[in-house]
């Protein structure tokens, strides 16, 4: 299958950018590609045309931190947010205290094992 890094459009507090994405290898197994947002988290209609076109076309969407949680819990899709809760009313709305580690899964996400991933942005 595909897989597909997304990475901040800009410098945005301490979330990767291109150059950090390259820093580290990830082009060595993924194709990076940019949100075109310099804005914490995901929020969709910040991002460029592109990048909506392949976060609706992706199979598997994994969004890390509590940021991107924020900005797509609502989203409909194969979407799974991992994170570490911050604050009270993140730790509302997913029932777990402030310090929890979660693996969120989305509304329209596929996980039982038989619905295999192909193409992970």
């Amino acid at each position: 299958g595909t897989v597909t890094v997304a990475v901040r459009g800009g410098p945005v507090l301490n979330d990767a950018t291109r150059t950090d994405a390259r820093a580290a290898g990830l082009e060595e197994f993924a194709e990076i590609i940019d949100s075109g947002a310099a804005v914490p988290g995901t929020a969709l209609a910040s991002c460029s045309r592109t990048f909506r076109r392949r976060f609706r076309e992706a199979d598997l969407v994994i969004a890390k931190g509590q940021g991107n949680f924020e900005t797509l819990h609502q989203t409909a899709g194969p979407l799974f947010c991992l994170f570490r809760v911050k604050c009270e009313i993140v730790a509302a709305q997913t029932g777990h205290p402030i310090g929890s580690n979660l693996i969120w899964s989305g509304p329209g996400a596929r996980t039982k094992p038989e619905q295999s991933q192909q193409n992970v942005l």
